[in-house]
């Protein structure tokens, strides 16, 4: 009876640990996915973030949100060629004016660091002033216009680089004609990448 007994009680502690184990997120609607998945993202832990988004998407369910954080999720992950899909799908699920700017922010910076300069200028060029990503509020709209300025700058057109560093610092002024005033400007560009 002991031996019987002891059985039940370790088959049942067993399946216990099982169901412990599993994933719950089977167990949280839409909408505490979503909040899920942003609160991981805010933490930092990226893969977390990704796979609450990834599950959301799945399901078919705020495809613009979610494909919205999965593309932040990959992009802070490494994974530029998929965030940039993750962003391009957002964008075809009609997604709300602040999100629509999240992904447009998301794809200028993506942009930039796949060395895509001219659809980070593109991208960038239609965020609207102001914004600021509500998940990292670290980010905001000069980040997207000191992008822009260096890609302006990568592209060779020094002028609208310089257009951009004046809406960063105004007093900043530099003939962009001579080699002296391309080396300030690009000086400029760097010393503004450790300040915004």
């Amino acid at each position: 009876m002991k031996k019987y007994l002891f059985s039940v009680i370790l088959l049942t502690l067993g399946l216990l640990c099982l169901n412990c184990s599993k994933d719950s997120t089977g167990n949280l609607s839409d909408s505490e996915l979503l909040s899920a998945g942003w609160e991981e993202f805010s933490a930092r832990d990226y893969g977390a973030a990704r796979d609450y988004f990834a599950e959301l998407a799945g399901r078919g369910a705020l495809l613009a949100d979610a494909y919205c954080g999965l593309g932040w999720s990959r992009l802070y992950l490494g994974s530029l060629a998929l965030a940039i899909e993750d962003f391009e799908a957002a964008l075809n699920e009609n997604p709300s004016t602040v999100t629509r700017n999240d992904i447009l922010a998301g794809m200028c910076f993506g942009a930039d660091a796949s060395g895509d300069p001219q659809a980070c200028i593109e991208f960038g060029g239609n965020v609207a002033p102001g914004w600021q990503f509500r998940y990292r509020t670290s980010l905001s709209f000069s980040d997207i216009t000191l992008v822009r300025a260096a890609s302006y700058y990568a592209l060779g057109d020094f002028a609208a680089s310089l257009t951009e560093v004046r809406l960063l610092d105004a007093s900043f002024s530099v003939n962009v004609n001579t080699v002296e005033g391309r080396a300030a400007l690009a000086a400029k560009i760097e010393t503004l990448r450790g300040s915004v």
